[in-house]
């Protein structure tokens, strides 16, 4: 995650945090499973994509936890289900999500080889879509 327009995150951490996901595995056509680091914490993710209605195309990242995840006190299997919509891909330098479970919650994705570089196309549409204030850049405490 290079950054986000909300600061604390209860599955990927406060501003402070690194946080990343790392796909490990792809069941079927439709499924990936994902480390997801938080800091020095780690938890695996089941992430099924899905279509939104009225949509052919797979716009929806159901995520799930694989393991129980030890951090998060209280909670019952599975403990994190959220769904992130794509906004805005393009392949191979960023992705744009919203995040189901912070109203408003946006975040902009790149793949650790860009991390580093501007990307203007990805940043203008971050920008349009979730605002340009505030921004919590979250890949610089990686």
């Amino acid at each position: 995650m290079v950054y986000r327009n909300y600061e604390v995150d209860p599955y990927y951490g406060d501003s402070t945090y690194c946080a990343n996901a790392t796909q490990i595995g792809f069941d079927e056509q439709t499924t990936s499973v994902m480390t997801v680091e938080k800091g020095e914490e780690q938890w695996y993710a089941q992430c099924r994509f899905t279509s939104s209605p009225g949509y052919t195309v797979k716009n929806l990242v159901v995520v799930t936890n694989v393991k129980p995840v030890t951090w998060l006190q209280g909670f019952k299997q599975p403990q994190i289900n959220f769904t992130m919509t794509a906004a805005y891909i393009e392949c191979d330098n960023c992705r744009v999500f919203h995040q189901s479970y912070v109203e408003g919650g946006c975040t902009l994705w790149k793949p650790e080889s860009k991390i580093n570089e501007e990307q203007p196309c990805c940043e203008f549409v971050y920008d349009m879509l979730c605002g340009t204030s505030p921004k919590y850049h979250i890949s610089k405490n990686c």
